[in-house]
């Protein structure tokens, strides 16, 4: 088994799925933008389960480094996995006033993470082998009003993972699309309790699960599916009156 490269890797779903991969003995590496973060996590990891874990300060931007930096990763290991779970979400109505607000949810949610992703895609298509689980959203299901621009640019992922799962399947290549709820981070922490918050824990099960069974796309926790499938069942003329 090779390894699997786990991208934002100190964000809070992340930090649990590199905990739930070395809890099924898998090899990982750790990719975030604080390198401070990213030396304590390796270390908490080491504590936790007896294993020297490597990492690698990577920023987001700027975009033009990221092809030297895959082509490097990809020589020095034998990389065949990775998680993304790169993002920001600013709040609607920051979004509505600040126009940078709105750029720089596209560029990291968006352009940044695509980029990447179709980096790692070429390296998985030479070797016919690999697989890419990325972190979408169920806000990009439909567009509503309380997230619209955050929802765009996961909607806009989402179709890219569709066509890249398409190119890559007859190389053998799993492309995964995960589309959380609700789950209780530092990202969600201003949407408050709800019932349907979800443990990053709970969560990063279900993914490894879904990515060892090859699953295309994954709602987590399940009843995301049927939820996103009422919404989006709405007709529009009424759709548009609703407060969502």
């Amino acid at each position: 088994m090779g390894v699997t490269v786990i991208f934002a890797s100190t964000s809070g779903i992340a930090e649990a799925v590199s905990e739930e991969f070395l809890q099924r003995d898998y090899d990982i590496l750790l990719c975030a933008r604080d390198e401070q973060a990213l030396a304590r996590q390796a270390q908490d990891l080491k504590v936790k389960f007896n294993r020297d874990v490597p990492y690698m300060q990577w920023d987001l931007q700027p975009m033009d480094a990221h092809a030297e930096k895959v082509r490097s990763l990809f020589e020095e290991y034998h990389v065949d996995g990775l998680f993304m779970a790169a993002g920001v979400m600013s709040p609607q109505a920051e979004c509505n006033q600040d126009p940078s607000k709105v750029i720089e949810t596209m560029q990291i949610n968006l352009t940044a993470v695509t980029v990447i992703l179709n980096l790692f895609a070429e390296q998985f298509e030479q070797k016919k082998t690999g697989f890419i689980s990325c972190i979408s959203s169920v806000a990009g299901d439909r567009g509503r009003q309380s997230n619209y621009v955050y929802g765009a640019s996961k909607a806009g992922l989402t179709a890219f993972l569709q066509g890249l799962r398409n190119r890559l399947h007859r190389h053998d290549v799993l492309v995964q699309t995960v589309k959380p709820g609700y789950v209780k981070t530092k990202m969600t922490e201003e949407l408050g309790e709800s019932i349907l918050m979800a443990k990053p824990k709970q969560v990063a099960k279900e993914i490894v699960d879904a990515i060892e069974r090859k699953q295309d796309i994954l709602y987590t926790p399940f009843f995301w599916r049927y939820i996103m499938s009422t919404i989006k069942w709405i007709p529009e003329p009424l759709f548009k009156r609703l407060s969502l």
